[in-house]
C-alpha cells in the first residue's frame, strides 16, 4: 500500500513541481510513491521547481534496480527502426556516438535529419579538440555543416572545371613556340641591313 494522499500533498508543498511531474508521481505504484517520499533528496533545497528532479527519481525507481531491463527494451526498439533507414549508421551506432560525445537535443536532431552519407561521415570522422568536454553540441553542429558542404562540392561539376584548366596550360606552350619564331625573323633583318 502506498502513502496517503495527504502525504503526497505535503511532499508536493515541500518540493514544488508542475502538473506533468505531479501526474507522473501520482500514477506511479504505491511502493514507488513511498520510496520517493522517503528517499528523494534534491541537490538544492531552495529550488522553486523540482519537476525534472522528481520525474527522474520516479523513473529511476520505476525501472528495475539494475539498468538491464529498461535499456534492453529500448535497444530492441532501436533495432527495428534501423532497418527502415538508409545506408547510414544504425540507431545503436548513433546512440553510442551520442554517449561518447554528449550533445543537446537540437544538435542530435540536426545530425539525425542529415543524409545517411553525412551521418556516416560525422560518426566515423568527428574528432573534437577537447576530449574532456561535457557538451559537444557546437563542434558537432559545425562539423555536420562542413560535411554537408563537402558533399555538395563533390558533385560532378567540380571535376569538369579541373580538366578545362589543363587545356589552358597547353595554350601557354603554343605561345612560347611563336616567340622563338619571332626572334629568328629579327636576326634575318639584321643581316640584310649590313
Amino acid at each position: 500500500k502506498g502513502p496517503e494522499r495527504r502525504q503526497l500533498e505535503e511532499f508536493k508543498a515541500r518540493y514544488p513541481m508542475d502538473d506533468r511531474a505531479w501526474d507522473f508521481l501520482s500514477s506511479a505504484s504505491g511502493s514507488t510513491q513511498a520510496r520517493v517520499i522517503g528517499e528523494f533528496k534534491p541537490r538544492r533545497e531552495d529550488d522553486s521547481d523540482y519537476s525534472a528532479a522528481v520525474t527522474a527519481f520516479v523513473k529511476s525507481l520505476g525501472s528495475k534496480p539494475a539498468f538491464g531491463g529498461g535499456s534492453g527494451g529500448s535497444g530492441g526498439k532501436g533495432g527495428g527502426s534501423s532497418t527502415s533507414s538508409g545506408s547510414g549508421p544504425s540507431r545503436s551506432q548513433m546512440e553510442t556516438f551520442r554517449r561518447r560525445f554528449p550533445m543537446d537535443d537540437r544538435a542530435f536532431e540536426f545530425l539525425s535529419n542529415s543524409t545517411s552519407a553525412v551521418m556516416q561521415d560525422v560518426v566515423q570522422n568527428f574528432s573534437p579538440r577537447n576530449m574532456q568536454d561535457t557538451d559537444y553540441s557546437r563542434p558537432i553542429t559545425a562539423f555536420i555543416k562542413q560535411c554537408k558542404e563537402h558533399a555538395e562540392k563533390r558533385g560532378p561539376a567540380g571535376g569538369r572545371d579541373d580538366s578545362r584548366g589543363g587545356g589552358g596550360g597547353a595554350g601557354g606552350g603554343y605561345g612560347g613556340r611563336s616567340d622563338s619564331r619571332g626572334g629568328g625573323g629579327g636576326h634575318g633583318g639584321g643581316g640584310h641591313g649590313g
